[in-house]
């Protein structure tokens, strides 16, 4: 059984509503919101808001790379899973697809090709027969770093979920805890100790405060976004790295 929770600027946040998540067929309430499924208005809001500004700082490309799923490929998707996936998560990958931010952060894409950039990959097919990521946090957690490692791994409850990886070598896990709407980030840090950092909110919330530079763990003096163009790059593409 599933665990239920429920280009310009301008073109690109219609794209928002038009391309959402392919949930409308699902749902026929009127809401402007329909995508982002039964959670409640005020969250809406606030999801809404954040993947408008995603837009806006990274706008998506015309043709994501293995993008713009269907709602039936989503649900394929959580029954293998068991559990459905946050529906911000599910947008994002609808519409930027598998690629980059600013040659730094890799979503996980369940559809993608490539098995260190696919989410079913890195949870891996069995349990204890997990990917790369989840290999590095069990080498920590049962080796010299364990007080670094207090959380469990998916399905155990609150467990850890691979989410993204970063070419810095670090990694981002959701916490599984509560309903799928209410899973928050942690971000580990292998070459310094197993050291993590929590984060209050979800994918697009973490985006969009990373882009623009309101993590102070991750700033470092420089413009990240200004000196890319795209700011997201599909896979397998390549990008101008800009002067100054």
């Amino acid at each position: 059984m599933l665990r239920h929770a429920e280009s310009s600027p301008g073109s690109d946040r219609n794209s928002l509503r038009q391309i959402g998540l392919g949930l409308s067929t699902r749902h026929s309430s009127p809401s402007p919101f329909p995508f982002l499924g039964k959670i409640s208005r005020s969250y809406k809001m606030i999801q809404f808001d954040e993947l408008g500004r995603l837009l806006d700082i990274a706008p998506p490309p015309a043709h994501p790379i293995n993008g713009g799923r269907s709602a039936e490929d989503w649900e394929g998707v959580e029954r293998a899973l068991s559990s459905v996936l946050p529906s911000d998560y599910k947008h994002i990958i609808n519409l930027y697809g598998s690629g980059d931010f600013v040659e730094v952060l890799y979503v996980l894409n369940p559809f993608c090709l490539q098995p260190e950039l696919n989410l079913m990959a890195q949870i891996g097919p069995e349990p204890e027969a997990f990917g790369s990521m989840l290999e590095s946090y069990t080498r920590a957690k049962f080796g010299p770093f364990s007080a670094n490692c207090p959380f469990e791994i998916y399905p155990s409850p609150g467990g850890l979920m691979p989410l993204a990886s970063e070419s810095t070598g670090k990694d981002l896990f959701w916490i599984t805890l509560g309903e799928p709407e209410e899973w928050t980030i942690v971000r580990y840090d292998w070459r310094g100790g197993s050291t993590y950092e929590k984060f209050d909110y979800g994918l697009s919330g973490f985006l969009v405060r990373w882009l623009d530079s309101e993590l102070a763990s991750y700033l470092d003096g420089s413009d990240t976004t200004g000196r890319f163009s795209p700011v997201f790059c599909p896979l397998g593409q390549v990008r101008e790295l800009l002067e100054g």
